[in-house]
């Protein structure tokens, strides 16, 4: 029962931590933001390059917290494969882990209020309505390729078969011109 119980915990864990790493990665309001994009928006020279701005001053502290969070995610793989699985390793692991991912989302979220507060209220709900659509379009695009696979997959699985079946069948025919070809006795 106790190995149960360990083994259930350490799985929580792992799953804890490969979700808090991914969460947040690819949010509409993390983009780089496009100066032809913003243009075509509306907005001023001065707003784009604010936007700019604001979008580089994190960019460090996320590279290095994404950098420090898969280290941890490694050491965790390494420490849940050794046969005496230490929790409090684990658990120091899984808060260092947390703590970079904290660090993350302050980042973003100062990203967003100094956005707003450089743009106003109204070209920020511009800005977001748009980064949406272009995320959503991105996934119904993702999606569409996923299916041209797989599409394009079973065809191909299909077509191998019927050249299987073609070629079976030509030896088939040969066989039986053979036998019909062969004297009868």
């Amino acid at each position: 029962m106790k190995k149960i119980a360990i083994s259930m915990i350490i799985l929580i864990a792992v799953a804890g931590m490969a979700f808090s790493q991914d969460m947040g990665r690819n949010t509409f309001l993390q983009e780089e933001y496009n100066s032809k994009m913003l243009k075509k928006l509306g907005f001023t020279d001065h707003e784009i390059k604010g936007l700019v701005r604001i979008q580089q001053e994190g960019q460090q502290v996320i590279l290095n917290a994404k950098a420090e969070m898969d280290i941890y995610k490694a050491e965790l793989k390494k420490l849940l494969l050794s046969p005496d699985v230490n929790m409090k390793d684990v658990e120091k692991l899984l808060r260092k882990s947390m703590e970079w991912e904290l660090k993350i989302r302050v980042v973003q979220i100062k990203r967003q209020v100094d956005s707003r507060k450089l743009i106003g209220e109204r070209k920020w709900v511009q800005l977001v309505k748009y980064l949406q659509r272009q995320a959503a379009y991105k996934r119904v695009s993702a999606v569409k390729n996923l299916q041209r696979r797989s599409i394009q997959k079973k065809r191909n699985n299909r077509q191998g078969k019927n050249q299987v079946r073609e070629e079976r069948v030509k030896r088939l025919l040969k066989e039986l011109e053979q036998l019909l070809s062969q004297p009868q006795q």
